[in-house]
């Protein structure tokens, strides 16, 4: 009896390995090398001998500590990891901005608000359409505007009296 439950025993930890280290995912060897291992110890504590129960326990929870301690240590220098994480950093000497250089030219411009502001819209300052903001005040369409701040691509505004 005990060596049928050690053959499903190990066959689920070998199922389990193959699923971790040789077919990655989450697929048919990995579930059913959980099934057969958590069945293998559920039948030795139903039909045979605690004790030997009580070692499958052990040597399935030593097993996934290793494992564990295995993917910890291994996982971030794989090729799997370099996949799911971005190495790059969008500096500006790489040629990233945040925002257009261009933008600060409407600083202290004045226009009329195409749209209800509430607070974001759409304004026209000196004939080009803008997407604008206010700082939290609405503001109705075809009213005078004038820009207050520019951060970054947010040009905010306020009303015009």
């Amino acid at each position: 009896m005990w060596m049928v439950l050690f053959i499903l025993f190990l066959g689920g930890i070998v199922l389990i390995f193959v699923e971790v280290f040789l077919t990655p995912g989450f697929g048919v060897a990995g579930i059913s090398g959980v099934i057969l291992l958590a069945s293998s110890i559920v039948w030795a504590f139903m039909k045979a001998d605690s004790t030997i129960a009580g070692y499958f326990t052990l040597i399935a929870l030593s097993v996934f500590l290793i494992i564990l301690a295995g993917v910890v240590k291994f996982w971030p220098k794989s090729k799997g990891w370099k996949k799911l994480i971005l190495n790059t950093a969008e500096t500006k000497s790489s040629g990233f901005s945040s925002s257009s250089p261009d933008m600060e030219k409407w600083l202290g411009k004045t226009g009329s608000t195409i749209s209800i502001l509430r607070p974001s819209g759409v304004a026209e300052i000196e004939g080009v359409k803008l997407d604008v903001v206010t700082k939290g005040e609405f503001i109705p369409p075809h009213s005078q505007i004038k820009v207050i701040k520019v951060e970054g691509n947010r040009i905010v505004v306020e009303r015009v009296e």
